[in-house]
């Protein structure tokens, strides 16, 4: 992402040499994206209306500022990469607060709650929505979190940050599993003492199976990598010490994590 042509948007850079040029064409700006897994689109998120440049006081002029009605409801976008050509894959009452790629590129998983405000992302619920034709499939709605979904790399499954039905705010938070037919989520880390953050990007990542998931937990003051047994629900610490772990990312095998580890008497650094 980029705000150099004024509004945050999506710019590509060449593999080899060149200089980086934009391929989107929005009119409010964009918070988020995701490439497809086959590298054919680009899935974002951007406030309503974010492909409307006709207003009455600046007809087809680039939006500068978004209204705090819009910022509080954004939606999903999806760009053809080949073509830049984008279009709206959804448009429902709401905000998309996370979302994520199916390993075959055809399904989307997000979550969406009332708006973006602090007090409404406690209340969010997970659907499914088919890329080629739109249509919508709720996956998960309770009372409180059910957030940052994520597929299984088989496409069987969808893990997810959840406060497993209870709608109290203080609620720990847990990792939670449905199947991607629909079916009663299923509570994996009811035996761990932490949580897990429904709201950071490297909240958790599946392992190069389908069985294993690695994620970050808050312990006292500290942060800590942990690695789940998806089967077994067996959860075992990966690092320790006066650290604070983030920043994971994964290879796009899964065999390969990076992190970022920052300690008192050393700056963060890489792993």
């Amino acid at each position: 992402l980029s705000d150099r042509d004024g509004i945050d948007e999506i710019w590509l850079l060449p593999g080899g040499f060149g200089e980086a040029y934009r391929i989107t064409d929005v009119a409010k700006e964009i918070s988020d994206f995701a490439w497809s897994p086959d590298g054919k689109s680009i899935l974002f998120t951007a406030p309503i209306n974010a492909l409307d440049f006709s207003t009455e006081e600046r007809p087809y002029v680039r939006v500068e500022r978004v209204s705090e009605e819009d910022k509080d409801r954004e939606q999903l976008y999806l760009l053809d990469v080949a073509t830049q050509e984008c279009r709206q894959l959804i448009d429902r009452a709401g905000h998309v607060s996370s979302f994520a790629w199916s390993p075959n590129s055809r399904t989307v998983a997000y979550s969406i709650c009332p708006s973006s405000r602090p007090n409404d992302l406690t209340v969010s619920d997970l659907y499914l929505v088919d890329v080629s034709n739109g249509k919508q499939t709720l996956l998960v709605q309770r009372p409180g979190i059910d957030a940052m979904p994520s597929f299984s790399p088989d496409g069987k499954q969808v893990a997810f940050v959840s406060q497993n039905g209870n709608g109290a705010r203080v609620q720990q938070t847990c990792l939670s599993l449905v199947p991607v037919s629909g079916g009663k989520p299923v509570n994996l880390t009811s035996d761990f003492d932490g949580g897990i953050s429904s709201q950071t990007a490297d909240s958790f990542f599946w392992g190069s199976d389908s069985g294993t998931i690695y994620f970050g937990s808050i312990q006292g003051v500290r942060r800590q990598l942990f690695r789940l047994d998806v089967n077994r629900r067996s959860v075992e610490p990966l690092s320790s010490g006066d650290q604070v772990c983030f920043g994971f990312s994964m290879s796009a095998d899964r065999k390969t994590m990076v992190l970022m580890i920052d300690r008192a008497t050393m700056p963060a650094d890489l792993f």
